[in-house]
């Protein structure tokens, strides 16, 4: 085999690796994209899974809160008309006393 041959096959080899190389590197490449795609997908589910929970809690926590709140303004409006009811003899009868009385 002459000197020319020989680096004309090696020159060839070469190129066919190269070629090889590329393919695999875009092969590993397409991979990892696809992996990281994956793993977005992943991340964006779990955020929005928590995300819902979070806004279930909050609303949770706010009808609890509306619900203490109403009961606690039931209460004192209940204790005023009590103390109103209580003291309702009383101002009749100052009423009357300065009807009377004028």
């Amino acid at each position: 085999m002459s000197i020319l041959q020989s680096v004309q096959n090696a020159e060839a080899k070469a190129e066919a690796l190269r070629e090889d190389a590329r393919a695999k590197a875009k092969e590993i490449l397409e991979e990892n994209r696809i992996h990281v795609e994956m793993t977005v997908k992943e991340f964006e589910a779990a955020a929005e899974a928590s995300r819902k929970e979070a806004d279930g809690k909050a609303r949770l926590d706010l009808e609890t809160r509306r619900k203490e709140l109403s009961a606690r303004t039931q209460a004192e409006e209940k204790a005023l008309v009590e103390a109103a009811e209580r003291r309702l003899p009383d101002a009749v009868a100052l009423l009357v006393k300065k009807a009377v009385g004028s």
